[in-house]
């Protein structure tokens, strides 16, 4: 819940400020990685009273059970967007906040063994060189090479995103609330 209320100092929320006499405080009703990431984001924007109400502990609900794949790969312009300021967020946020939010870029390979997968390989690098997302399409040899428990057999390409990688949902959490 977010409300306002009287404060002294006005507090840019991305749209512009909130006019002089207003704050605004947010209550998240959970620990979660969502309401983590919204608490971090606010307190980047320069709200201070935010209060992560959690009926355990940060990280003990669903986001334990999270994978914590970290995905560039989608053919969505929009989703392309965020995904890319996840992998950038995630990359600097233990600079920003102290805590190793346990973010590790291994790099992901998908293979094509059609040509509408070829195809689809081919719309998705117009979405990256869009986005700025680093992709590469690889011959089946260059795959290979990268990966040497594929077989170049029926391989018609490969596409990599050197980006891709994990991350642990836990120390991501400590790390947005810290």
């Amino acid at each position: 819940m977010l409300r306002t209320v009287a404060a002294e100092h006005p507090v840019d929320v991305g749209d512009g400020p909130i006019k002089a006499g207003f704050a605004a405080f947010f209550d998240p009703f959970g620990g979660g990685v969502t309401d983590c990431s919204v608490a971090y984001h606010l307190a980047k924007k320069g709200l201070s009273d935010i209060v992560l109400c959690e009926q355990a502990e940060i990280s003990a609900g669903a986001t334990t059970f999270a994978a914590g794949h970290v995905i560039l790969y989608t053919l969505t312009e929009a989703v392309a967007r965020l995904n890319r300021y996840g992998v950038e967020l995630y990359a600097g946020l233990q600079h920003a906040t102290g805590k190793d939010p346990g973010f590790h870029r291994c790099g992901n390979m998908r293979f094509a063994t059609h040509r509408n997968r070829l195809e689809e390989f081919y719309r998705y690098q117009g979405v990256a060189e869009a986005t700025g997302a680093r992709a590469e399409i690889l011959s089946p040899a260059e795959a290979v090479a990268l990966n040497p428990l594929a077989e170049e057999a029926g391989i018609l390409a490969a596409l990599y995103n050197p980006d891709d990688g994990y991350i642990s949902p836990s120390d991501l959490n400590q790390a947005l609330a810290a």
